[in-house]
């Protein structure tokens, strides 16, 4: 993900073994689909094959758009709290 008026973000899958990564749909374009500006405190949230999350730490998102605002923190095993 990239962060700004100009923020995207894709889903890449990895091969479990060998090498390889492909892009899972297209990629999201927040700013100019959704008119919102995002900051976000890491480029990619990463999950195992099982479902957990495997980050080093949180990634926080702040979402904002006319002058409201929220924020998305990403726990390192993949739980999502608003």
């Amino acid at each position: 993900m990239t962060s700004g008026a100009n923020a995207q973000i894709w889903v890449t899958s990895c091969a479990v073994g060998g090498a390889g990564v492909d892009t899972i749909g297209g990629v999201q374009d927040l700013g100019n689909r959704f008119g919102v500006t995002v900051s976000t405190s890491g480029d990619s949230v990463i999950f195992n094959p099982n479902g957990l999350g495997s980050s080093p730490g949180w990634i926080v998102m702040k979402f904002g758009k006319g002058g409201h605002s929220d924020t998305l923190a990403i726990s390192p095993i993949g739980w999502a709290t608003w």
